[in-house]
């Protein structure tokens, strides 16, 4: 059976539900852009019979094409996940912390789950 990356997001509320950090808020936000980048990509595959989606580029242009604001979500949740994995100082744009970056990202991956349910692959 395979793997419901629902269960990224299930994760990525607990942690930053249960005394939060930091590292914690980073984690999750990485957590909660990873279930949306996969519900997103196997919700595409069946429409792009013989082609694979091997990269985050690919994936989010793909869903732009079907619904342009979605698409966006999924590139902001995106950008939110680079700076939470890379950038050790800043990297927030106008998020002030970690605490409303989780906020953000919480809100983008619900919004986008929400949507693949009614566009049509």
């Amino acid at each position: 059976m395979p793997f419901n990356p629902l269960g990224f997001f299930h994760v990525a509320r607990r942690l930053a539900s249960e005394s939060p950090g930091e590292a914690e808020y980073r984690t999750a936000v990485g957590r909660a852009y990873y279930c949306a980048f996969l519900v997103a990509r196997e919700h595409l595959r069946p429409r792009l019979t013989g082609k694979q989606l091997r990269s985050h580029t690919e994936v989010i242009e793909a869903l732009r094409r079907r619904d342009f604001g979605t698409g966006a979500r999924l590139d902001t949740l995106h950008r939110l996940r680079l700076s939470a994995d890379y950038q050790l100082v800043g990297g927030l744009g106008r998020l002030p912390n970690w605490g409303q970056a989780w906020q953000r990202a919480d809100h983008l991956c619900s919004q986008i789950l929400r949507k693949m349910v009614t566009i049509v692959p």
